[in-house]
């Protein structure tokens, strides 16, 4: 009788410290969502964090894969032990991007395939307490559709404004069907992007809670 109440009492206390820690994580997720409205401008548009989205995949980026492709010497990524590859096709378009982690661990690739055009891509670097500058997010500006049917992929086309981690992971889109990139601002203390955006036509300028955990 014993035996069977010490391991009731055990199994109790084991369910105890796992509803503890869920709520606690639970009450973190919460806190770390940046508040509605906090330090923006007037006029400025504060969205709903996005869910984080897939690369485009071969069905959205409907332009043929390149015949060859070419990977360019590597770039340091600030403050982080990795760096990257750009790689571009033979017309010199930058197509893709590799991301290089130390000796013994496979690269990874930012899109599953070369279809897409890179317009732009940026290191968002922060200043870390005891450490200096560091890269936390990577900004691309990219087309995956040929929204002029003129055949090829461009600045004229539709652009696609996305996110990741300095290691190409958790590639997130914060916005589609971009005519152009007018200015771009990282929100640190927001954990968020302003974006001022022509899109149909007009400027717009929008917050975007980036809504990537460290």
């Amino acid at each position: 009788m014993t035996n069977k109440k010490g391991i009731y009492l055990v199994i109790t206390g084991i369910v105890a410290i796992a509803l503890g820690l869920y709520l606690y994580n639970r009450g973190d997720t919460l806190q770390d969502q940046p508040a509605a409205g906090a330090g923006t401008a007037a006029g400025t548009e504060v969205l709903q964090t996005p869910a984080a989205t897939a690369q485009p995949s071969a069905v959205e980026a409907r332009m043929p894969e390149p015949a060859s492709v070419e990977i360019r010497e590597e770039k340091p990524i600030l403050g982080q032990f990795m760096r990257v590859n750009e790689i571009y096709d033979a017309d010199g378009q930058l197509r893709n991007l590799r991301f290089v982690f130390r000796e013994g661990i496979l690269p990874q690739m930012l899109f599953p395939d070369n279809r897409q055009l890179i317009i732009k891509y940026d290191q968002l670097a922060r200043n870390m307490v005891g450490f200096g500058a560091a890269t936390t997010y990577f900004y691309y500006e990219i087309v995956t559709r040929d929204t002029n049917d003129d055949g090829v992929f461009s600045e004229q086309d539709a652009i696609t404004v996305a996110v990741s981690r300095p290691t190409g992971w958790e590639y997130q889109v914060l916005e589609r069907n971009v005519q152009e990139v007018l200015a771009y601002e990282d929100l640190p203390e927001e954990e968020a992007l302003r974006l001022s955006l022509r899109m149909g036509g007009k400027e717009v300028t929008r917050v975007y809670p980036l809504g990537l955990k460290k």
